[in-house]
């Protein structure tokens, strides 16, 4: 297992070595599945981090939230589906590589910065530089418990249910920080949208505890919006820690 069961540990390896910190008491042993972890990687690189970021996503607990910090020497990074024939230029990273000095240097390319690594990432995302001098890497990781082709909504539409197809919420998060939202459903006014925007505004989302009764503060009181906040709650809420 990667990971052993301690309060704070490094692993074994130095150069690969990660600490880990866990909201919990000392004498309760660190588990993937504490529904709060944090960790932060001593190595800077690029495989190994995002390595060890895959097997967090693939081994955690479905309804654990966790904060992975890491910072890679310079590496160009590519996301799971892209073509970097398409995304990279492959002879730029490769002069990047090639000393000043070196006598298979092309005339007018620029200065070597050092190797560089290409590095395929297991997940989506862009392509994306990393080095020493970009800000602290972080990647917060939290199991998918949907998928977007069939919540909200349900393919399927049964005899009586609510039709959900034109129900849209949007939120808009900073820092941690809600700074806007839009809310449209069946009977909802422009007037509720605003009124729910500014009861969220500012609002730290790990503050939110009861996401219904802001929807009913906002005045979004119909069956669509209930059902619509109930599963806000569903996706957005932190689990509790088992005293």
């Amino acid at each position: 297992m990667l990971l052993n069961r301690c309060w704070t540990h490094r692993i074994s390896v130095a150069p690969i070595g990660i600490r880990v910190r866990c909201y919990s008491s000392k004498n309760h042993g660190i588990t993937l599945d504490q529904p709060i972890q944090s960790y932060i990687s001593r190595s800077s690189d690029p495989y190994i981090n995002l390595s060890i970021e895959h097997y967090l996503l693939q081994k955690s607990h479905p309804e654990s939230s966790i904060l992975f910090l890491y910072v890679n020497r310079p590496s160009v990074i590519i996301g799971r589906n892209q073509n970097p024939w398409m995304e990279v230029n492959l002879g730029l990273l490769n002069a990047a590589s090639t000393p000043a000095n070196s006598p298979s240097r092309i005339e007018n390319e620029p200065p070597g910065l050092g190797d560089v690594d290409l590095v395929r990432r297991r997940s989506g995302g862009g392509t994306v530089f990393h080095d020493g001098g970009n800000s602290l890497d972080w990647t917060y990781l939290q199991t998918p418990q949907f998928t977007f082709s069939d919540l909200p909504l349900r393919p399927e539409q049964k005899e009586g249910e609510i039709d959900y197809s034109d129900a849209k919420f949007r939120l808009d998060v900073r820092y941690g920080a809600v700074t806007g939202c839009q809310l449209k459903t069946k009977g909802a006014t422009t007037q509720q949208s605003e009124r729910l925007a500014q009861i969220l505004e500012k609002q730290h989302l790990h503050e939110i505890k009861d996401w219904e009764a802001v929807f009913k503060e906002a005045g979004s009181e119909t069956k669509e919006a209930i059902d619509m906040a109930k599963w806000v709650q569903s996706m957005l809420s932190i689990p509790l820690q088992s005293s």
